[in-house]
């Protein structure tokens, strides 16, 4: 007996692997500090934590395969305050944002068909896309440009017989970066014109920097069959671990076959859902100080980066990531080396290897 191929081919976490290295040393007494992970320590806003205590129910039954009313009516008014006009049936409610993109490429793609990704991407985009038996054509973004998108007629060149799809993420995971508008009119005429699906990764919207604007391909009409939102409310509440995400389409055929697939799963947390229904109520002044944090941040982050010799980063955009080049020969060794034997008052890093954020 033998493992299957996708469980061979599955690349393992670069954000997630070396975190046995990190509990040897918590063993020995060292503090680490995990920069590996998109894991907020800011608190979930109060309103949000006062309705989950405040459950009003016996038991936690299955919730609709679609998400409950509450939740989905609410984040179609949370989308309406950021400029989306999403109504409640053009949504699904999802198991976090992950599953949001498993639907969506089980949806959109058959096995075999390629989908373009921009070079570094969140790492688990390249195991869902093995999953769902979709090639990955990467494309890679320069450091030098801020990881901005190459030119247009660049990214058609890589269009072939078998792309049939762009996923974009933008505030980055992990680089930072936000897309300009005239890079999302670009991707969107290119779809247009080579009929092509985009699928947007938006999880880190609020997270903007300096009078940067986000860019949705979900506000361009001329699209809008086909755009696919995956969505979570993991960052922007503070809530990763109540593992509550949106799909939202207005392709009636895409939302159907992802309905199927909710149904399949049969529903998404309904303590989770019940709690973020408020969202649309969390104060602006919450998101205006975790902004403020999170650049504060950034800034310092850049700052000790500046006094490396050697050292290269571009100031993120957006989002609460990082990408540096280091003088270092080998990422992965150089961070296992960190959590073995680099203390600094008794204390060291965890983060993750640049290199796993590639194909």
């Amino acid at each position: 007996m033998n493992v299957s191929t996708r469980g061979i081919k599955a690349q393992a976490s670069p954000i997630r692997r070396l975190a046995p290295y990190a509990d040897a040393a918590v063993r020995s007494g060292a503090k680490v500090y995990y920069l590996n992970i998109g894991q907020p320590d800011i608190p979930t806003p109060e309103i949000v934590m006062e309705r989950l205590k405040n459950y009003p129910g016996k038991y936690i039954p299955y919730s609709p395969s679609a998400g409950i009313p509450e939740f989905v009516e609410g984040m179609s008014r949370y989308y309406a305050q950021h400029g989306l006009d999403v109504k409640p049936a053009e949504m699904i409610t999802t198991c976090g944002g992950s599953e949001a993109l498993q639907f969506a490429l089980w949806a959109l793609f058959n096995p075999g068909d390629e989908i373009i990704l921009f070079e570094p991407f969140y790492t688990n985009y390249a195991t869902m896309a093995l999953l769902a038996g979709v090639d990955v054509k990467p494309i890679p973004c320069d450091a030098r440009s801020g990881y901005h998108l190459p030119p247009v007629e660049a990214i058609e060149r890589a269009v072939g017989a078998r792309t049939k799809g762009i996923l974009l993420c933008a505030p980055s995971n992990p680089t930072g970066t936000a897309y300009t508008a005239a890079e999302v009119e670009a991707i969107c005429e290119l779809a247009k014109r080579r009929d092509l699906w985009i699928i947007t990764d938006e999880a880190y919207r609020e997270f903007i920097y300096d009078g940067t604007k986000h860019e949705s391909p979900m506000t361009r009409a001329a699209v809008a069959e086909r755009v696919v939102l995956v969505d979570s409310i993991s960052k922007r509440l503070n809530m990763c671990g109540a593992r509550v995400g949106t799909l939202v389409t207005k392709n009636v055929g895409v939302r159907d076959a992802a309905l199927k697939f909710a149904q399949a799963r049969l529903s998404p947390p309904t303590l989770g859902q019940w709690a973020a229904a408020v969202l649309d109520q969390v104060p602006a002044s919450y998101t205006r100080e975790v902004v403020a944090e999170y650049r504060k941040r950034r800034d310092l982050v850049l700052e000790g980066l500046a006094q490396i010799p050697g050292a290269f980063a571009r100031k993120p955009e957006g989002a609460f990531y990082l990408m540096a080049e280091l003088p270092v020969a080998d990422a992965e060794e150089f961070v296992i080396w960190m959590l073995k034997e680099y203390r600094k008052g008794n204390a060291t890093v965890l983060v993750a290897p640049g290199d796993g954020f590639y194909a």
